[in-house]
């Protein structure tokens, strides 16, 4: 988990059955200035963490947290989410002053063409299961940017008809493990809005009902399997 105050993230072991939960030897370990996501990649031989104030993104080997070579890499301005694609060749990372999405190798280096331009304050990224969309809440601009994904070499192209109006203040998306549908949380109206995915252009159609209400000022949604 992160600490912003601290400029650290804490790591645990988790005992199995029970869930119990142990601090790994050397926990906390510093990252850049206030810290504001932590994922591990999709294929797991990498922890990310996104520091919001100084623009950089530190990449640890899991377990033990210990620095990868070179870390903390550059990213955009704000770096606010992160998300990994399930091949686990790249980290997208929604920059969120900078109104961008960077995308980053294996090698922590930004792919060509990288940033993609989104809509106002991006506050999270989702990459569907199958490597062939990405999914941007832009916060500031009540709207959600679709990117068709060229998982050969990261590139980003914007999909038929984004960005995509969503409800007020947009804080979270997710996409389900179907790949049928991608859900966004808006913090601002109190709804998640639902929409269906067009599996050859990656366009969202909202479906009938949405959005639907929640409790107040919702920030994050999580799916299960």
């Amino acid at each position: 988990m992160t600490n912003s105050g601290a400029n650290t993230v804490s790591a645990y072991a988790i005992t199995p059955v029970s869930g119990v939960l142990t601090a790994v030897t050397g926990s906390p370990f510093a990252t850049g200035t206030s810290p504001a996501a932590v994922i591990v990649n999709s294929l797991g031989f990498a922890v990310y963490v996104a520091n919001q104030s100084d623009g950089t993104v530190s990449v640890f080997s899991p377990g033990a947290l210990m620095p990868v070579n070179g870390s903390p890499f550059a990213a955009g301005m704000g770096p606010r989410a992160l998300s990994s694609d399930p091949s686990g060749q790249y980290l997208f990372i929604a920059d969120s002053t900078a109104n961008t999405i960077s995308v980053l190798n294996n090698n922590q280096l930004a792919i060509p063409g990288s940033p993609f331009v989104t809509g106002s304050n991006p506050s999270s990224v989702a990459v569907d299961p199958f490597d062939n969309y990405v999914y941007v809440a832009n916060q500031g601009s009540n709207n959600i940017s679709a990117f068709a994904l060229n998982a050969a070499t990261g590139a980003l192209s914007v999909a038929a008809g984004s960005p995509f109006a969503a409800g007020t203040e947009p804080a979270s998306v997710a996409v389900d493990p179907t790949g049928m549908f991608t859900y966004v949380v808006n913090s601002g109206g109190d709804t998640v809005s639902v929409f269906a995915i067009d599996a050859t252009s990656g366009a969202l159609t909202p479906i009938g009902g949405s959005p639907f209400a929640t409790g107040t000022q919702p920030t994050a949604i999580a799916i299960s399997d």
